[in-house]
């Protein structure tokens, strides 16, 4: 569920993940993300609307707010295991290998935060 659009959820799924958008009783879907090579695990959500995608084994997609398409966080395959955290409005990653910020202009990690 989106934390600032109470009406809007993600589904993550094999290689997808499903927006929906809750009109009264029904769900409607209103996008699709198919470019996303493995199992969508977690899914947040930044202040700005992007989502962060954690995709088996190990990896990190983002999916800028208004866009239908994935980019794998350069690096993020470096890991055995790497895991999407939310503590307030940060996003963050947590690996075998220790604490990761992002930068989202650049789709890259950065140790420490």
């Amino acid at each position: 569920k989106s934390p600032d659009k109470s009406n809007v959820f993600y589904a993550g799924q094999a290689s997808e993940v499903s927006v929906y958008q809750r009109n009264n009783s029904k769900l409607d879907l209103i996008k699709s993300i198919k470019n996303i090579s493995g199992d969508v695990l977690e899914i947040k959500e930044n202040s700005n609307g992007d989502l962060f995608l954690e995709v088996s084994p190990g990896r990190i997609f983002l999916v800028k707010d208004g866009s239908d398409r994935a980019v794998e966080f350069d690096g993020s395959g470096d890991f055995l295991s790497l895991h999407l955290n939310k503590l307030g409005e940060d996003i963050f990653f947590s690996s075998e290998k220790g604490l990761y910020s992002v930068n989202n202009e650049k789709v890259r990690l950065f140790p420490g935060t």
